[in-house]
């Protein structure tokens, strides 16, 4: 839903475009046949009931995640030098469909080299370069169902030194989060334990959904719970245009645009 609504707003601000969307021509051509009926917003039940998953949800959820593991790992071995961004987009799109799925469940991000750091990177026109990394986001849809798993890999296929460094903090990262998630739990519980176990870090990413501020309650949190250490970088993605006020504790250092998104640079004080 958050990114519908990022895509109408970006349409709607768009002078050469700024066309109603699909679900106002609906309403518009709904009101002018049915004069009389009652339209609601039925996300905040559809939101209810999405809370709790049945059974079949879970299974159908297992399911995409397994297909999006599949995806990934062929991907994975099929690069190597020259070949150009798309093209793992296009394995993992032959491993969804030959497993059933109906596509992509959202863009696909093939991010290589300097590539990365551009937010939402979607253009996956580059080549993949000897001796960088290669990041990929993309994952199927499964009966309405996806699985956003993001992986980052070297183009060679072996990590230089710096690189295993790098990913390696993420990898025991995850290990600690996998090891406290149960049953009974808040996800702000489980933050607060893994920061226990976890040295401050040098540097943090809040990639959020727009327009929630749920970034700077992230940076919030990140600080209080000692999960970024003093002098240490945090950056935040958002949508362009969107006021940013960071909580207190950080000093704004840059402001960058990239496509339709902002970065932005802190240090902790």
């Amino acid at each position: 839903r958050d990114v519908l609504r990022h895509a109408q707003k970006s349409i709607a601000a768009d002078p050469w475009d700024g066309r109603p969307t699909a679900e106002e021509r609906f309403r518009e051509r709904l009101v002018a046949v049915c004069p009389n009926a009652e339209i609601r917003d039925l996300s905040p039940i559809l939101d209810r009931l999405r809370t709790v998953k049945s059974p079949r949800e879970i299974e159908v959820m297992r399911r995409a995640g397994k297909l999006t593991a599949l995806g990934v790992a062929e991907a994975m071995r099929c690069t190597r030098p020259g070949l150009i961004e798309y093209q793992l987009a296009a394995t993992a799109d032959y491993i969804y469909s030959v497993h059933g799925a109906r596509g992509g469940g959202y863009r696909p991000i093939v991010a290589c080299g300097a590539n990365i750091v551009n937010a939402h990177y979607y253009r996956n026109n580059c080549p993949l370069i000897d001796g960088e990394l290669v990041l990929m986001d993309y994952a199927p849809d499964c009966n309405n169902y996806t699985s956003d798993i993001g992986r980052m890999w070297p183009v060679s296929g072996k990590y230089a030194p710096a690189q295993r460094e790098l990913y390696g903090f993420i990898v025991e990262y995850h290990k600690v989060l996998l090891g406290l998630i149960r049953p009974g739990v808040t996800a702000d519980q489980i933050m607060d334990e893994a920061a226990a176990k976890i040295a401050p870090f040098d540097l943090i990413f809040c990639d959020p959904p727009y327009g929630k501020g749920l970034g700077e309650k992230a940076l919030e949190h990140a600080l209080a719970g000692g999960w970024i250490a003093p002098g240490g970088l945090a950056v935040l993605e958002e949508r362009a245009g969107a006021q940013i006020a960071l909580p207190e504790g950080f000093t704004i250092l840059d402001r960058r645009r990239a496509g339709d998104t902002q970065l932005v640079f802190a240090k902790a004080v």
